[in-house]
């Protein structure tokens, strides 16, 4: 916790210390669709698939040019996955009982600094954005004890966000609804060990918000 603490100090000290240049501040609240890749040294299958989660970010916008702008999004994000595990008689593992469903959630607080490019119609602004982000690993909820894993986790990781967005302006307000996709270039755990059953977990996601925006200075529709 001490950590996160001095690292949002920091985050907030390098925003505000730039308000002078600031063109908005805003946020954004949604869902995320994540899983994950675990990677075995052995033939181990897992049913794997997509999890919802929450989305909760203050947005800054900087340096708004005619088209292009620095945005950054200081967000608590939901990642993880859900598993369908097979249910079998214990005297019997050829009688098959049916089937459960687990979900194990990842916490992360992230940056990301991203470039926006923006076309304005009037009221109206769609735009792609693009930058790099760090995850901060804080937390995890699961019925599955996963408390060795986690003390192994690489924290921070590091990633691109990509996406696209629309924005209506009025007056001093944006209303936003915006989609990412969250991709990895490290690995959330990964073990170089050929005696290790598992190798590496890499976190996929997509993000789905909407948000409002207020902005210093009255928007030229």
């Amino acid at each position: 916790m001490k950590k996160i603490f001095i690292a949002t100090v920091f985050i907030f000290t390098l925003i505000f210390g730039h308000s002078q240049n600031t063109n908005s501040i805003g946020i954004k609240s949604g869902l995320t669709f994540a899983t994950q890749d675990w990677k075995y040294n052995y033939n181990i299958k897992q049913d794997i698939r997509y999890k919802t989660g929450l989305f909760e970010a203050l947005t800054f916008d900087f340096f708004n040019g005619k088209h292009f702008s620095l945005i950054t999004d200081l967000s608590y994000t939901q990642k993880g996955f859900k598993e369908i595990v097979l249910l079998v008689n214990p005297n019997n593992p050829e009688v098959i009982l049916g089937y459960s469903t687990i979900n194990t959630r990842f916490d992360f607080i992230t940056l990301s600094p991203m470039l926006k490019f923006r076309m304005d119609y009037k009221s109206f602004s769609p735009y792609i954005i693009v930058g790099p982000r760090v995850d901060y690993y804080i937390s995890y909820n699961s019925v599955i004890d996963f408390s060795a894993i986690v003390n192994k986790f690489n924290n921070p990781v590091f990633g691109l966000t990509t996406g696209i967005g629309v924005e209506y302006k009025k007056n001093k307000i944006g209303i936003i609804i915006e989609g990412q996709y969250l991709s990895d270039f490290t690995y959330l755990y990964q073990m170089i060990n050929l005696n290790s059953i598992l190798t590496s977990i890499e976190n996929k996601a997509y993000v789905l918000t909407l948000g409002v925006r207020y902005y210093f200075k009255k928007v030229k529709p």
